[in-house]
């Protein structure tokens, strides 16, 4: 009898070990999952933080190049730029189509500007023009005699080009 019960035990007992230890494979399984899948979290995290540190940066390159042409932005830039210099802004126009096949990660829009003023002013727009957040590649810039009652007023044209992002 006590042999029967040994061998009714080991009947019980192997199929519960076996069962317990394939459990324990799938658990170290999962705790594996759980681990790796918690790496990526952390590392999501550290990423999340060094981009929040980074944010003035991205707002900064956001503003030297745009991420889409704003017509209304770059006038009232360079009327700003203008009023600021002593220059009275006559006209601000795209001088052409905006350019959407060149290589690159960025497109550039041409502008051109008429201003009068005397050379100080234009002197001044120049440096503010550099000085500026926005980038703008200043091509040609033309000066010509203003009204003859005021001789020392010029007229200016200016061509150049502004950047912004594909």
């Amino acid at each position: 009898m006590i042999a029967l019960a040994f061998i009714g035990a080991w009947g019980w007992v192997l199929p519960e070990y076996n069962k317990i230890s394939e459990l324990n494979v799938a658990l170290n399984e999962r705790q594996e999952l759980y681990d790796s899948r918690g790496a990526i979290i952390k590392k999501i995290q550290d990423m999340n933080k060094e981009y929040q540190k980074r944010a003035a940066d991205v707002t900064r390159i956001s503003s030297v190049l745009p991420s889409k042409k704003s017509l209304a932005e770059m006038v009232s830039a360079i009327e700003k730029l203008s009023t600021q210099s002593g220059l009275q802004l006559i006209s601000a126009t795209i001088a052409g189509k905006p350019s959407d096949g060149q290589a690159g990660a960025y497109n550039f829009l041409p502008i051109e500007i008429s201003m009068g003023g005397g050379y100080p002013g234009l002197v001044s727009f120049l440096q503010s023009a550099e000085k500026n957040l926005r980038i703008i590649d200043i091509t040609t810039i033309d000066a010509a005699a203003g009204v003859t009652d005021r001789p020392g007023l010029l007229n200016f044209s200016v061509k150049g080009n502004a950047y912004y992002l594909k």
